[in-house]
């Protein structure tokens, strides 16, 4: 599919499901991080924020974009307070003590290697720093995420240690209207609430629980998002509890699974479905591809303008935009869409890319050259001019230099 508000990089937090360990030998590390985490009152807009404070951010921001974009795996996981986030997952959640212990240190020795997971994840990906953002009174570091599968906006929630220590706590996935606690909240609360009960009705431990057969699912659908077996994760899913396949979690398996295999129709069906239980507006937003599926480009551009309305204008939802307007016919609007996006983002090679199959359809001959040139010269590119896409420009005077 060529154009998606969200990559399914969500599913990064799959990496947290794995099957229960009845180790208990370590004393939870939670003492370590015990009021760790500063509270400020919630700003209303980014000025509430003290400018040294902004700064600070600001300058964590670039910082962990520089690691993202150099790969440096070391650098992006030291840009995560690790303990802090297994606060953010554990709060609110009102389970028996024996469990909510469980799940903590178990959490708190596998955050590591998930850290380290999703580090790589992103690396992997080209990410581009857009600045600060509020969220539910939070100041955020807004990011964007571009790769084969399509966009990604995520809002990283960055807090302060004592030592004053920046750090990751939690992100917000602005597609799916989702954060990363709550997605894990999700999908551990109601397994543990059904072991509670089990727990409470055979004293003997003896259960077969279908609160055990969903992490299992999960932890399968995980090893088979990793080995890329797009279909062993719907057969997954399939055997999951009607309550888990509504987990967000559950629902990016599946979607992502569903595009991979290019399956269209299961893919739209899925994303209807999924939209009867997520109501939350950012989840609409996820219809676009419905739409354009269904040919209804007018409400995909509609999906889509009201993404950007709430994220901020950008360069890679405007070559979406023009790619839309292109299939619907509309060669100057979506000429001109383009036009837009590469004066955003002028030395992106991504956007340059992206850009191109507007620019041939509508015959920009003189844009076209320009972007040959940079994604040669400067972004290394390599260029099949002998395509057939490229035919009319190689006609064309503005192709001289490459004839």
């Amino acid at each position: 599919m060529r154009f998606s508000l969200c990559a399914s990089a969500i599913l990064v937090a799959a990496g947290f499901i794995v099957l229960p360990s009845c180790s208990k030998d370590k004393e939870s590390a939670s003492s370590q991080v015990a009021g760790a985490i500063t509270v400020p009152p919630k700003p209303t807009k980014l000025t509430d924020v003290p400018q040294g404070e902004r700064d600070d951010l600001d300058a964590f921001g670039r910082q962990l974009e520089a690691d993202l974009l150099a790969k440096n795996i070391p650098g992006i996981k030291a840009a995560f307070h690790e303990l802090e986030i297994v606060e953010q997952v554990m709060a609110s959640m009102h389970i028996s003590g024996l469990h909510y212990d469980f799940l903590k240190q178990m959490l708190e020795r596998g955050m590591p290697n998930k850290v380290g997971y999703i580090a790589q994840n992103w690396s992997e990906q080209e990410a581009k720093y857009k600045g600060l953002a509020l969220h539910d009174g939070k100041v955020n570091l807004r990011f964007r995420f571009l790769s084969d599968s399509g966009i990604l906006f995520l809002d990283l929630h960055v807090a302060r240690r004592p030592s004053g220590r920046l750090g990751i706590i939690d992100y917000y996935n602005q597609a799916t209207g989702g954060s990363f606690s709550d997605q894990m909240r999700q999908v551990i609360l109601p397994a543990l609430t059904e072991l509670d009960k089990q727990v409470a009705g055979n004293p003997a431990g003896h259960s077969s629980s279908m609160a055990l057969d969903d992490i299992k699912q999960l932890s399968l659908m995980t090893r088979h998002f990793q080995n890329k077996d797009f279909k062993g994760i719907i057969d997954a899913y399939h055997q999951l509890s009607p309550e888990m396949k509504n987990s967000l979690m559950a629902i990016s398996f599946r979607l992502d699974a569903l595009k991979q295999l290019q399956d269209l129709e299961g893919y739209k069906d899925a994303l209807l479905e999924a939209a009867k239980t997520n109501r939350s507006p950012n989840f609409q937003f996820l219809l676009m591809d419905v739409y354009a599926i269904e040919k209804n480009y007018d409400k995909a551009l509609e999906c889509l303008d009201l993404f950007m309305a709430a994220t901020g204008e950008d360069a890679a939802l405007l070559t979406v935009k023009g790619t839309l307007q292109l299939d619907k016919g509309a060669h100057d609007a979506a000429r001109a869409t383009i036009h837009e996006a590469l004066a955003l983002e002028p030395d992106s090679s991504s956007i340059h890319l992206r850009a191109l199959e507007v620019l041939l359809v509508t015959r920009d001959h003189q844009a076209t050259a320009a972007s040959v040139r940079f994604l040669q010269e400067q972004g290394g590119v390599k260029l099949n001019l002998t395509d057939p896409d490229f035919a009319e420009f190689m006609k064309s005077p503005e192709s001289a230099p490459w004839r």
